[in-house]
């Protein structure tokens, strides 16, 4: 398939999964009493979009997520929204694996490999609840991995605690990815500004790879610096 007739088929898709999730959306509304036109009003105030990412409203975020997967598990309840929640469940371990095939890619195995992760944009299991410790943290240890972790802006405190030995909080972005072979950015576009590819590579193990979830660097760019670059569905992997 050609990029251009992905672009094509894709961006139907998009809007097919779109309309049905307003769909859905504006049938929950009924089932619980709610005026749905006044739903989508207070989002457009709000400057919360329902079908495209947006920054989350956490008490709004946590009741609403839990009356959607409750009502989702009903045989007749809304079947996009049970979908997508096995779905982002999945990418966990995607994302586990994306970490060791890049790994393998620069010659280190999984075990005693440093693993950095700067940010937690999407690493959440239940991302409109308040901060818990990441799966993905849990995971790297089991596989022997030595993890380290830049919270971002909510800061290191509450993390550490969270982590506890699993991981070492750092509250320097540098820091975090020194000696690092693998760096997982998840850090919001919002903070482009603080990462540097030529400053990554230099505080990094060579050769390294930078996992972008977030995709907020230029592939270009980073691999430049000397360093891999790969993220989710861009497929440069040969092992």
């Amino acid at each position: 398939m050609e990029v251009a007739e992905a672009s094509g088929l894709y961006s139907a898709v998009s809007r097919e999964v779109a309309r049905a999730l307003e769909l859905e959306l504006a049938r929950m509304s009924e089932a619980h009493g709610v005026n749905y036109d006044e739903v989508l009003e207070l989002c457009r105030d709000s400057r919360i979009s329902l079908t495209e990412r947006s920054n989350p409203i956490l008490e709004r975020e946590s009741i609403g997520t839990s009356i959607a997967l409750s009502s989702s598990q009903r045989r007749n309840g809304p079947r996009l929204v049970r979908a997508a929640h096995s779905i982002n469940e999945e990418y966990q371990s995607q994302i586990v694996d994306m970490i060791r095939r890049a790994l393998s890619h620069c010659g280190y195995p999984f075990r005693r490999s440093r693993v950095a992760i700067l940010g937690t944009d999407g690493l959440l299991k239940n991302p409109w609840s308040k901060p818990e410790s990441l799966p993905i943290i849990e995971s790297l240890r089991k596989r022997g991995a030595r993890t380290s972790l830049y919270p971002g802006e909510t800061g290191s405190q509450p993390w550490a605690q969270m982590v506890g030995d699993h991981a070492r909080v750092e509250s320097s972005l540098l820091r975090a990815v020194a000696k690092a072979n693998c760096t997982v950015i998840a850090l919001p576009k919002s903070s482009a500004t603080e990462l540097d590819p030529d400053q990554l590579a230099a505080e990094m193990n060579r050769p390294g790879a930078i996992c972008d979830l977030t995709r907020v660097l230029e592939a270009s760019n980073v691999e430049k610096a000397g360093l891999f670059y790969t993220t989710i569905g861009r497929g440069t992997f040969n092992t």
